[in-house]
């Protein structure tokens, strides 16, 4: 995970907020996304946060024109790439994780709008490199996070197009010490995992000989190579 890496970006709104009161003649909210979506709605949070519900597209209506949000953190999903049109309206939006959903490079072209959008984690996707590509539409992307079977090494080209991004992790991708050179050009990169990757101690070591400052992660565990893995506690 990225959790010691990604200390500064954490964003308000985690917390489960209390559900506002119903309007008169309406039911009240039921389930812990409905009851957090009407929060937001009052003005009362800014983020939902849910671990303990399966979320579907149509848990997702619930969310058209949710301006105010900034923080969406699904644990247990079925979202599809369809779900995904419901976040057009979700323009303050700058944290999206989406377990569970196995989003393609369909979906990924419905999230070029959230331009406020610093990091995105999607660890059971299923896009390719085109979606990478679409990705460096967004600004402010800091932190990306993916899993996908069919990331290519040449896919990585596209992240130079990001000149924003400093944490990346890269899960069940068939990529090679090759693409490990288009990292090179990424200056403020500070951290990198790599789990199920096809890359070597060597191709690691090359690349931390042009960002030296590095911070490497391989299979959960420090690159042997990486200089700095002794600054770092488990």
């Amino acid at each position: 995970m990225l959790v010691l890496c990604v200390v500064g970006l954490t964003l308000p709104g985690c917390s489960s907020p209390t559900a506002p009161p119903s309007a008169p003649g309406q039911p009240p909210a039921t389930g812990l996304f409905a009851r957090q979506v009407a929060a937001v709605r009052a003005g009362q949070a800014d983020g939902i946060s849910v671990d303990s519900e399966m979320v579907t597209d149509e848990d997702l209506r619930q969310l058209r024109d949710l301006t105010g949000l900034r923080e969406l953190l699904i644990e247990q999903s079925s979202i599809t790439d369809a779900g995904l049109d419901q976040l057009r309206g979700l323009t303050g939006l700058e944290h999206l994780r989406l377990r569970g959903a196995a989003i393609t490079t369909a979906g990924i072209s419905r999230l070029t709008h959230l331009k406020r959008l610093r990091i995105l984690n999607l660890p059971q996707a299923e896009f390719t490199d085109a979606a990478l590509a679409e990705l460096a539409g967004l600004p402010e992307l800091e932190l990306l996070r993916f899993g996908s079977p069919h990331v290519s090494d040449a896919g990585l080209a596209h992240l130079r197009r990001m000149p924003h991004l400093r944490f990346v992790h890269i899960i069940g991708a068939p990529i090679t010490d090759q693409g490990l050179r288009h990292f090179e050009g990424l200056r403020k990169l500070e951290s990198l995992y790599l789990d199920g990757t096809q890359v070597t101690d060597a191709g690691i070591e090359s690349l931390l000989q042009s960002l030296p400052d590095l911070h490497v992660h391989i299979n959960q565990q420090h690159a042997d190579v990486d200089p700095r893995k002794g600054d770092h506690v488990h």
